[in-house]
């Protein structure tokens, strides 16, 4: 059952496109979010702050396909926003110390 006129197979047309509601979808908003910790990763590598072999890393595993939503769900529903469930799963899908430089100094 629809829960609103964007999920509506009668009205979703008349309020949006497709390429419009895959960007608010949660994988749209999730892969902004990893999208931001791969350049926040890599001005800081340029800038000397991390490893650039860290950032580099962070840009191979930054993708939604790596998330695991049902987890992310849960945890999000736990501290009542995305961001952290996502930097830990991020930072736990690097190898060796890259994991570390995730989200570095940014909260």
């Amino acid at each position: 059952m629809p829960v609103g006129l964007i999920d509506s197979a009668l009205f979703k047309d008349m309020f949006g496109t497709e390429p419009m509601r895959r960007i608010f979808s949660d994988e749209g908003l999730l892969q902004r979010y990893l999208d931001i910790e791969i350049a926040l990763a890599r001005a800081q590598a340029r800038l000397g702050m991390i490893p650039i072999e860290a950032a580099d890393e962070i840009a191979r595993k930054a993708k939604i396909d790596n998330l695991d939503m049902a987890e992310l769900k849960k945890q999000t529903e736990l501290v009542g926003r995305a961001i952290l469930p996502l930097v830990q799963q991020l930072a736990n899908a690097c190898e060796g110390s890259a994991g570390g430089y995730v989200h570095w100094g940014a909260t």
